[in-house]
Formats: structure tokens, sequence, C-alpha cells
């Protein structure tokens, strides 16, 4: 008998630890073997090691690193803090206060 359940809802339930999930795969050697193939992959990510990084610079350009603001799929994040040389005398002559 061929199972109607796709492997995004498989992952679907995995994820969410979803009651239903545990019902299916008592009945469904085809999921169950799918659902163990998933299980393992997501624990061989879980249990690979950090990445090594580079240290970062306490400046890039005009920006000042203050802290790291988070890390994932995406580039690391760092706040910046421009520090930026104001001629308040030309501002002034454009209007400004």
């Amino acid at each position: 008998m061929s199972c109607k359940v796709s492997k995004e809802q498989l992952w679907s339930w995995i994820d969410r630890d979803a009651p239903e999930l545990e019902e299916h795969l008592a009945t469904c050697p085809q999921c169950r073997a799918k659902a163990a193939e998933i299980r393992a992959g997501i624990e061989t990510v879980e249990s690979a090691p950090e990445p090594a990084t580079v240290p970062l610079s306490e400046k890039i350009g005009p920006y000042v690193i203050q802290r790291l603001l988070g890390k994932g799929g995406q580039p690391r994040v760092h706040p910046e803090d421009l520090q930026l040389e104001v001629d308040f005398g030309k501002l002034r002559s454009l209007g400004a206060r």
C-alpha cells in the first residue's frame, strides 16, 4: 500500500513534534523509514562542531563593532556605531540650528 503523506508533511510533523506523527508511523513502515532518515540528518547537523570563525577587528571603515547580535544561515550580524565628523559651521550655513 502506498502512503499519501508527503515528505514536506513528514518534516512538518517532526519539526513541531506533532502527536499524529507517532500514530502514523505506527502503521506506515514507508514513513517510519523516511522519518528515521530525517531525524538522523537533523541529529548530524545538531551535533556538528561550530565552524571556526575569524576574529573581527574593532572597526570596519567608519563603523565600530560593539557585539555579536546573532548568527545563522546568513553572515554574522553586529550592531554598528557610525562615528561621523561633523562641521557644524557648514551645517549652520545650510540653515541647521
